[in-house]
């Protein structure tokens, strides 16, 4: 029962979650890049997100909903299939992990926000996205970073994307953002990294859940 209480709090969180980075986001320039993501193919939005570190040896395995590999599981280069790191970002497995074997640690030597990016079709409706940061042994961490876009079919950005950053409490920081797809959009972009306005840096990320609310 611990499993399936978790499983509801966490759509009952994305659900709630358009409060959530209310400033406008500038224009992803690299909107229109295919990160090859894979999809169900049946628009699944099961949450079965589990928490590692909260002992409950019967929690169904991690579900990223519309996100074929937000757990980073599925190793490949970089942070594993379906992720591209994006303007000047180094992107790595790390054992440093939310639930399952693998993190994805993100770094870049620059200031700025720094990501790795998901890209899937989609044909319209409200989008809801959750992923957790947690500090990469750095003195200083950057903030946690998160931005949800939509393109259009010629890869220009559409309108509608959130984003925030965060400050990294102790242990691991959720962050949430949602958003409504614009009718002229044909593609969703989940971008999650660090936001380093000072300097360059790195953090880890993992259980990257992506649903349509």
């Amino acid at each position: 029962m611990r499993g399936a209480a978790r499983r509801i709090a966490i759509v009952g969180a994305l659900a709630s979650c358009s409060s959530y980075g209310d400033s406008p986001a500038t224009p992803s320039p690299d909107g229109g890049e295919d990160a090859g993501v894979v999809t169900d193919g049946g628009g699944s939005l099961g949450t079965d997100a589990t928490d590692a570190d909260v002992g409950d040896e019967a929690a169904a395995p991690f579900d990223g909903g519309l996100l074929g590999n937000g757990s980073f599981e599925t190793r490949a280069i970089g942070c594993g299939a379906g992720w591209n790191a994006i303007d000047n970002t180094t992107a790595e497995i790390s054992a440093i992990a939310h639930s399952g074997a693998n993190g994805c640690k993100v770094c870049t030597a620059e200031p700025g926000k720094h990501v790795v990016r998901a890209q899937i079709p989609a044909d319209g409706g409200n989008f809801g996205m959750q992923a957790y940061f947690h500090a990469a042994n750095d003195a200083s961490a950057p903030l946690a970073y998160e931005e949800i876009s939509f393109q259009q079919s010629n890869g220009n950005y559409a309108g509608g994307a959130k984003e925030k950053s965060v400050p990294l409490a102790d242990g691991w920081t959720p962050v949430q953002v949602a958003s409504t797809m614009p009718s002229t959009a044909v593609t969703v972009t989940v971008d999650v990294g660090l936001d380093a306005p000072d300097g360059g840096g790195c953090i880890v990320v993992d259980d990257v859940v992506l649903v349509r609310q």
